[in-house]
């Protein structure tokens, strides 16, 4: 019984999970939906430009997909 549980409550965080997700991507660019992952799908929808996104993700160690590992963007940087 105690096992059955346990499984129950894998199979619906993951589905919670899942669905966070998913609300997220279709709220969010497709180009910084990655960082969704990280945070709430109201925050990511209400602070994300494209800078936002890229020093986020460097000050939280998140590849970005147009950034070297650990380098902030030059361009973001200057603003």
């Amino acid at each position: 019984m105690k096992y059955l549980l346990l499984l129950l409550f894998v199979v619906i965080s993951t589905a919670l999970k899942i669905s966070t997700e998913n609300e997220c991507h279709q709220k969010c660019p497709k180009h910084i939906a990655f960082v969704c992952k990280y945070i709430s799908p109201d925050d990511c929808y209400q602070f994300f430009n494209e800078c936002d996104a890229e020093l986020y993700a460097c000050e939280h160690k998140i590849t970005f997909v147009n950034t070297v590992q650990g380098e902030c963007p030059k361009r973001c940087k200057q603003n």
